[in-house]
């Protein structure tokens, strides 16, 4: 990752983090999940520091409680500036799986789909049903995009669930490609469903929105087809 050069560097962070009795020492590389204000102390009552896009990456140093028993990271830029971002807006960073042999880089061909990418978005598969969404969050490290989502039912399809997971191959105008991994297990209804489908993936955006689906594979498990969504998320 990109921030392990800097691990011993920010030891002395670390350890004046540790001693205010308030925060909670941790050490986590993590990812801005969207637009998100960088302060100087865990609340809202003075201007920000600066302001990050989603996929911007910091190191978390340590986590805290503001009045309202909200969750606060105390985080460090990769220049030693320290600060606070609320807690609900950064996901630690994965370990990243290896790549397919041959797959460096992804390919970019609209930089501002690959922006737009990045980040956290909603999910859903119709057979787990439109509520509640599921959480996808799309990684980037030296120019590889990595993607992982789930999504769980409630109510009759509590124990519905849907997990995707891979590399983004390709970006472009019209949608994205995904090298992975994509299943679903039904149990609502007669008959339980289990499907796994590995391989390559086109994911293209629906005209005049926001949302990125699936493209449309002929019953890939028996009687069952894949109408995946991901939603762009609201800033």
């Amino acid at each position: 990752m990109r921030l392990v050069g800097v691990l011993l560097a920010l030891l002395v962070s670390l350890e004046a983090f540790a001693a205010e009795p308030d925060v909670t020492p941790l050490y986590e590389p993590a990812m801005v999940l969207r637009t998100s204000n960088f302060r100087a102390d865990p609340s809202t009552n003075q201007p920000p520091l600066d302001t990050f896009k989603a996929g911007k990456q910091v190191l978390i140093l340590g986590e805290t409680k503001d009045d309202r028993d909200r969750t606060w990271y105390a985080v460090s830029l990769y220049d030693g500036t320290q600060g606070f971002i609320f807690g609900k807006l950064l996901e630690p960073l994965p370990d990243f799986p290896k790549a397919p042999n041959g797959l460096g880089t992804t390919n970019i061909e609209d930089e501002s789909v690959a922006q737009q990418l990045v980040g956290s978005h909603g999910t859903t598969l119709k057979w787990v049903g439109a509520q509640p969404w599921g959480e996808l969050v799309v990684f980037e490290d030296l120019g590889l995009y990595y993607l992982k989502g789930r999504q769980q039912g409630e109510g009759k399809a509590a124990n519905d669930v849907m997990e995707i997971e891979g590399f983004v191959t390709d970006i472009d105008s019209e949608g994205f490609t995904l090298n992975g991994t994509i299943s679903y297990e039904l149990h609502q209804y007669e008959k339980p469903v289990n499907c796994t489908r590995k391989g390559t993936h086109r994911f293209q955006r629906i005209a005049d929105s926001n949302t990125w689906r699936a493209s449309s594979v002929a019953k890939p498990c028996g009687k069952w087809e894949d109408e995946l969504e991901i939603y762009l998320r609201k800033e």
